[in-house]
């Protein structure tokens, strides 16, 4: 899960910061 994460934040990270805030967010209330 977390290698499938990692992947999804470097490739939208460079067009889109706020998706990834939103998605370390979530993933910390999910953990």
């Amino acid at each position: 899960m977390e290698g499938t994460i990692m992947e999804v934040i470097k490739r939208s990270g460079r067009r889109e910061k706020l998706d990834i805030n939103k998605i370390r967010i979530a993933l910390e209330f999910a953990f």
